[in-house]
């Protein structure tokens, strides 16, 4: 049975009720009705919130807030290694570059990672990586579709922010009767995933950063 239709149902059953405790009301019989219609009203919510909580449970498995933290932190690991693999690769960039200086600009790279990598080789080409660990909101991913931007603008790399991902949820709660006496908060599990910017350039090439930026060990592990 799809929401709508069961919303459908909860409305036509209240006003049925209603109805009822209004022609008892009319015969003299008000509190009886208001009690009758009462109980009618708890009896039908515990009946439709049943399977609606059941399809909220349902949709809520895939990501949790521990695992996206244990993803991040894994990746973060294998950047600083410089063993990534394509799990959670989302775009790649090449540019030829045959100068020995190089800056990297971002407009804003508050939640962006920056990892840089120097090739053994100087093969006259600066190669980036964009890789984005999943977030997570009640249970399900979330990705941004969009990547960040990257553009050689003379010597400087400039690293732009993606464009914005709005998301919108509906979170369904128990009803005021099942939880007028208790002290549950409703509330959203949020986790945000990380996002990395993986930058292999040629041997030599000196690069004029921005902060929060970690040069790769290969050493390391």
């Amino acid at each position: 049975m799809s929401m709508l239709i069961q919303i459908v149902i909860f409305v036509f059953l209240i006003m049925l009720v209603s109805g009822f405790v209004a022609k008892a009301a009319l015969r003299g019989k008000r509190a009886s009705g208001l009690m009758a219609g009462y109980v009618a009203v708890l009896f039908i919510s515990v009946m439709l919130f049943l399977p609606i909580a059941e399809q909220r449970e349902i949709a809520g498995e895939g990501l949790d807030t521990r695992t996206v933290d244990q993803e991040s932190e894994q990746l973060q690991e294998a950047a600083q290694t410089g063993n990534l693999n394509e799990t959670y690769l989302h775009e790649r960039w090449r540019f030829d570059y045959g100068e020995d200086e190089i800056q990297v600009e971002a407009s804003d790279n508050g939640g962006l990672s920056i990892y840089i990598e120097e090739k053994e080789e100087n093969d006259n080409s600066v190669e980036a990586a964009y890789y984005q660990v999943p977030s997570t909101v009640e249970g399900q991913g979330v990705q941004n579709p969009n990547p960040l931007t990257l553009d050689l603008e003379g010597d400087t790399l400039v690293i732009g922010e993606p464009e914005s991902l709005e998301v919108e949820y509906n979170v369904f709660d128990e009803p005021f009767p099942f939880h007028q006496f208790s002290d549950k908060k409703t509330m959203f599990a949020t986790q945000q995933g990380l996002t990395l910017l993986y930058l292999r350039v040629p041997a030599n090439l000196n690069v004029d950063t921005i902060e929060n930026v970690t040069y790769v060990d290969e050493d390391v592990g």
